[in-house]
């Protein structure tokens, strides 16, 4: 399975160490599944985790559902799921929460 993590999911697996962001990351790490990513996205995560106090921003949901969309992705995983709206379901992609994502990556 193949998922995009929103900046503010990134955020969280940094800040917090017991939590499904947490969890998603190390997976996704360890190539228990296929962790979708573009240089935008990437420049975001960047600009957001090396701030000093971890600002949780809100990313630019457009950047995050053209890398799921453009990567193939079946998942995208945030905390902004009202953000992205029905969007996500035009390309077949599912946006979802942290936790849920975990259930769905089976990882």
């Amino acid at each position: 399975m193949r998922a995009v993590l929103d900046s503010d999911v990134m955020v969280a697996a940094i800040r917090s160490r017991f939590g499904a962001s947490r969890r998603l990351l190390i997976r996704a790490l360890a190539g228990r599944f296929s962790l979708i990513i573009s240089v935008p996205l990437m420049l975001e995560y960047e600009a957001v985790m090396t701030r000093t106090q971890h600002l949780k921003v809100a990313p630019d949901d457009e950047m995050v559902l053209e890398t799921a969309v453009n990567g193939f992705a079946d998942l995208i995983v945030t905390f902004n799921l009202r953000d992205f709206g029905w969007a996500p379901g035009r390309f077949g992609i599912v946006a979802v929460r942290p936790a849920e994502g975990i259930k769905l990556l089976k990882v």
